[in-house]
């Protein structure tokens, strides 16, 4: 039975969804010869024997596994259907934590919607995914999840027909047949190299289609309390969300993650955000078929294209010759053309060998920083609003800016992570292979090793020669600094 204490969900409406869920499941063990594994799954209303089946059962525990990232999906359906009855009976400020609540508390706290859209864009969260490779899942298990999600969030569609319905059920029943045939269970510890695909996958294919939503949230939230929407009508003035990871970063207790291992991870990040930004701009340009004969185009807008054309030459006449007529997909062509090329030794901006960084000579053509980027959507997003398509420009064009403030060119911020033990001996290491008198740094009080670090970082002077060894530690922890060097050297803290 599922703990009628879960907040926020119709717990009714979830026991029917997941034991409909479990149904299917049992169904597809049957079919595949796995009967009595059928047997063994939990229950929406009854206990569970498992004292027959081995504790090693590789197949239980998948089955077990699949059976509770079903619980997962059906709780997560049963909360989002509770929320939106919640507000069409009662209004979006009545569920408590949510924006309509903390919009409606400031205004009856005295506090102004000027001041509150004041600070709306000052706010900044970061989430930081902290996963662990025994946790990860492959990628393609997870592509499978969302394709289930969608399925069982169709199947409450009041619109479908008789045969739409059975379509949609047949096609659960053949994603579950498919993800307990490609097993979700690693028989083999994750790598790092898996955990980080792992986090990938949900900071390209995940996280990025949340913003459409959440922004709508808040300014619906907005609109029912009363406020002017025009306050936050800019696409940048919500708060900015970003995303941080540990993984390929952290090396606190972790060993295998060496600074190539880093190198590598701020590589794949940087990779995967411009992937991600190239494959967003393409679907938007897909989407902006205007022609200029219906909607002709200002005239500066039509300036800003010939200034990006005079600036990519050769590459900016090509991208004009794609979309004749059409001018705003010839904008977006030019924007992609000014994406960082990635290719396995270079990155637009750097030749990548190992983990070495080495920059290329600066190409005003391309953009160095997702800002310069920004600017140019921020023209494409004006140019739609000065011909009376404002609607289309929050509609096609907001979104993409909020992707790009998130993301960047980094991904996310890597986490360079050691505790301050393997510090300390990095230190000594290095009092020592430096010939100082006084090299028992752990001894040290604090106020001495204040003012040690401050001495030492107004001084030019080197600890070491290069290419010198100074111990294990210290060489592990100058590794990783050398790593975020380069990097910053060949790209920018922004990435």
């Amino acid at each position: 039975m599922v703990s009628a204490s879960v907040l926020a969900l119709d717990v009714e409406k979830l026991n029917l969804d997941w034991e409909w869920m479990l149904s299917v499941l049992r169904s597809v063990l049957e079919e595949s010869g796995d009967a009595a594994l059928a047997n063994l799954l939990p229950d929406a209303s009854e206990k569970v024997n498992v004292s027959t089946v081995l504790a090693d059962s590789v197949q239980l525990t998948q089955a077990y596994s699949i059976a509770f990232q079903l619980l997962g999906m059906a709780e997560q359906i049963s909360a989002a259907r509770f929320r939106n009855e919640i507000e069409q009976e009662k209004g979006v400020d009545q569920l408590p934590a949510l924006w309509g609540d903390a919009l409606r508390e400031l205004k009856e706290s005295g506090v102004s919607q000027e001041q509150i859209a004041e600070h709306l864009s000052s706010i900044q969260v970061e989430l930081v995914l902290t996963a662990h490779p025994t946790e990860a899942k492959r990628a393609t298990v997870l592509a499978h999840h969302r394709r289930l999600f969608d399925r069982f969030v169709a199947r409450h569609r009041g619109d479908l027909t008789v045969w739409q319905k059975s379509e949609n059920e047949a096609a659960v029943r053949s994603l579950l047949g498919i993800l307990w045939r490609t097993g979700e269970i690693y028989l083999d510890k994750p790598d790092l190299q898996s955990e980080r695909r792992n986090v990938i996958d949900y900071l390209t294919h995940v996280f990025p289609a949340a913003f459409k939503p959440l922004d709508l949230r808040l300014r619906q939230a907005w609109q029912h309390v009363g406020f002017d929407p025009e306050l936050i009508c800019d696409p940048l003035s919500l708060p900015k969300l970003t995303f941080g990871t540990w993984v390929g970063g952290d090396r606190d207790g972790h060993p295998l993650v060496t600074p190539q291992v880093t190198a590598e991870t701020l590589i794949d990040l940087r990779r995967s955000a411009l992937g991600l930004l190239q494959r967003e701009m393409t679907e938007l340009a897909r989407l902006l078929s205007l022609s200029a004969y219906w909607i002709a185009p200002r005239g500066e807008f039509l300036q800003e294209i010939a200034k990006r054309v005079d600036l990519l030459g050769d590459i900016g006449a090509k991208a004009m010759l794609r979309n004749p007529n059409e001018p705003w997909r010839q904008f977006l062509n030019l924007m992609l053309s000014r994406l960082p090329k990635v290719s396995a030794k270079t990155d637009g901006l750097a030749r990548v060998d190992g983990d070495d960084f080495r920059p290329i000579a600066p190409d005003e053509r391309f953009y160095r920083t997702s800002d310069e980027m920004l600017v140019d959507l921020r023209v494409l997003y004006d140019a739609l609003v000065g011909v009376s398509m404002r609607e289309t420009a929050d509609f096609a064009v907001r979104p993409l800016m909020r992707i790009v403030q998130a993301f960047g060119f980094h991904l996310a911020v890597l986490d360079i992570r050691q505790n301050s033990a393997m510090h300390d001996k990095a230190i000594e290491q290095l009092l020592v292979a430096a010939g100082m008198a006084d090299s028992d740094y752990t001894r040290w009080d604090e106020a001495k090793r204040i003012a040690f670090l401050e001495a030492e970082l107004k001084s030019q002077r080197p600890f070491l020669v290069a290419g010198r060894s100074a111990g294990k530690e210290a060489d592990a922890v100058l590794g990783a600094l050398s790593v975020v060097r380069q990097y910053l050297h060949a790209f920018g803290s922004e990435g």
